[in-house]
């Protein structure tokens, strides 16, 4: 049965009374309320105080007019000592201070949960057409935490879940805005508008919860800035990255771009200089080139914005392909996100996974990239959890976000999905943004239809004939022989100048150019060794016999495996990022689609 105005009200009133007037250690302690009644058109409430037989505390009144920030409270004396009546004017006509309606008061009960999470803050609330807003100030001395946990925060408001409540910090760090969604802002489809280029730096990405612009910003006029973007298929990743890179390619930057699977972008074809896709060596290809880039330019001397070359952008999706132990990646990846900034190579690091240890050179590499710019968190697995370590997306939980919205049908063939959901953080407090769908709906279209309509969107001009890129080779001799670059091995120990050998760094041909590229790396071997126990596990092992439906664990996978419970768990999680497998229990695994 639906709940009344006069319902949800008087529990608010309640929820108000217990923290504020009843708790122990407060002057009315022991007092109870009871019969409140809500006056129809708002102005106050009333309601019966009992005790145990004591008379109200003195000065009553005045607690309960600075709980329910009211300008006038009465009362009166009851049937006994124990028991007086109450009055509280939520409005005074023609008063000059006026307090929130009632309808600011379910926002106030959970004033409480937010002082706990920020104390000696005051809160003040009202309503929209979306839910509740809370508008926290701190004292003048006091400031908002740089991060806020947005899974304690949403526990603490009694929000649906963590995608339902969004949280604004001012400018100033003195306070800020809580908004508690009771019907989300984001949920209807945002296609990107048509003036929507790079500015100064700035790429426009999407729409926040409260409906401003999110952007991304790829420089700040002297530096470049980072990206670190995560999200299972179907979150809206890969969107989100076609429009960065379209935005660049068209603000006159040009784009280096690798892929550790292959079909990620639609748009790589056709902006990028260089584009290398389909597995782990691929993406690699792309990380050495951008990485001899930048050694050229660090070489060269100081790099200066509009006079040492374009600005470039470096963006490897499908990073988690990569073997995060394979120490030329650890050492591309940490030395990219660390000196590219000032040598304009905006670097964009993309996959799967959020967690440290799946991204090559760990938490270190990965909270370096997010530290010079930024991160994009849409919808993970299960099994990514929360991030570790102390950067600015900890208290983010992107497994919450659910695939599907939550009270939609049941019918599988008309829930809305929640693509391009995600949280957006550039060193403080994430936020809750949807990014930008393609100006049309392109899932209806034939290839034929897409391909034509995508020479439309992009133009069919070479990016090997911007500007971007014809200054880049005046400037660079080595973008002559990228091929060459982008085969030859990068040995971390001669770059450190452990070894007397050479790699290439900038247009000579060193001594490293004739290194044999590596082979492929050892992680996809113990991925088929972990899907070959897995499968061998529910088949031929010692419950011979058991349902495919059942379960395997990481005990089990590792027994038969003899690999080290490290490698086996990061398969695990790879295997079902890629949907070879499924994970429905925390530590249990089983085959997608059982025979």
């Amino acid at each position: 049965m639906p709940v009344s105005r006069e319902e949800t009200i008087a529990t608010a009133i309640e929820a108000v009374w217990r923290e504020h007037i009843a708790d122990g250690a407060r002057p009315g302690a022991g007092h109870r309320l009871s019969r409140i009644g809500v006056a129809a058109d708002g102005t106050y409430w009333l309601a019966e105080i009992l005790t145990d037989g004591r008379i109200t505390a003195p000065g009553l009144d005045k607690h309960i007019s600075a709980a329910y920030q009211a300008p006038r409270v009465t009362l009166t004396p009851g049937d006994h000592a124990g028991h007086a009546r109450l009055r509280v004017d939520m409005v005074l006509q023609h008063a000059v201070v006026e307090a929130p309606s009632l309808e600011g008061l379910e926002a106030m009960r959970r004033r409480p949960a937010v002082q706990r999470l920020l104390p000696d803050s005051t809160v003040s609330g009202t309503t929209d057409e979306w839910g509740q807003v809370l508008t926290v100030e701190m004292p003048e001395s006091e400031a908002v935490p740089e991060t806020i946990d947005l899974r304690k925060l949403a526990r603490a408001v009694g929000a649906k879940d963590m995608t339902h409540i969004s949280w604004e910090p001012r400018q100033d760090a003195g306070g800020g805005i809580l908004r508690v969604f009771e019907r989300h802002p984001l949920r209807s489809r945002l296609e990107m508008p048509e003036d929507a280029v790079m500015r100064e730096g700035w790429v426009p990405v999407g729409v926040t919860a409260t409906g401003a612009t999110e952007y991304v910003q790829l420089h700040d006029g002297a530096s470049a800035r980072h990206l670190f973007v995560a999200g299972s298929s179907g979150a809206g990743k890969s969107v989100a990255l076609d429009a960065v890179m379209r935005s660049a390619h068209r603000g006159g930057m040009g784009v280096l771009y690798g892929d550790g699977k292959g079909g990620s972008s639609d748009y790589a074809s056709r902006l990028a200089a260089w584009r290398s896709e389909g597995g782990a060596q691929e993406a690699m290809q792309a990380l050495r080139v951008g990485y001899a880039l930048m050694q050229h330019r660090q070489q060269s001397g100081r790099w200066v914005p509009g006079h040492s070359g374009p600005r470039m952008l470096l963006m490897v999706d499908e990073i988690n392909e990569i073997d995060p132990t394979d120490p030329e990646a650890k050492f591309l990846v940490w030395r990219i996100a660390k000196n590219a900034r000032a040598l304009g190579i905006s670097f964009i690091l993309a996959g799967q996974s959020i967690s440290g240890d799946m991204v090559p050179g760990g938490v270190a590499a990965r909270d370096q990239v997010i530290g010079n710019g930024g991160a994009l968190l849409f919808r993970t697995s299960a099994v990514q959890k929360a991030v570790a370590g102390g950067s600015s997306i900890a208290g983010v939980d992107p497994e919450k976000i659910p695939q599907h919205w939550p009270d939609t049908t049941t019918d599988p063939t008309q829930r809305e999905s929640t693509a391009g959901l995600h949280y957006a953080t550039a060193g403080g407090t994430a936020v809750q943004s949807k990014t930008y769908a393609p100006p049309v709906d392109t899932r209806s279209m034939t290839p034929g239809q897409f391909e034509q309509w995508l020479s439309g969107y992009l133009g069919d001009a070479d990016p090997l004939q911007t500007d971007a890129i014809q200054r880049l080779a005046a400037e660079w001799p080595g973008w002559a022989r990228r091929e060459e670059i982008a085969n030859t091995p990068v040995d971390p120990k001669a770059e450190r100048g452990d070894t007397a050998k050479s790699t290439p760094v900038s247009g000579e041909v060193l001594t490293g150019m004739t290194q044999r590229p590596r082979p492929a790396v050892a992680h996809t071997t113990d991925r088929q060794k972990v899907l070959d126990a897995v499968r061998s596990i529910l088949t031929d092992g010692p419950t011979r016999g058991r349902s495919p439906l059942e379960l395997v664990t990481p005990k089990e996978v590792l027994e038969a495996t003899g690999l080290e419970r490290g490698a086996v768990d990061r398969e695990l999680r790879r295997a079902v990022d890629a949907g070879q497998l499924t994970n429905p229990e925390r530590g249990r695994y089983g085959t997608p689609d059982p025979q």
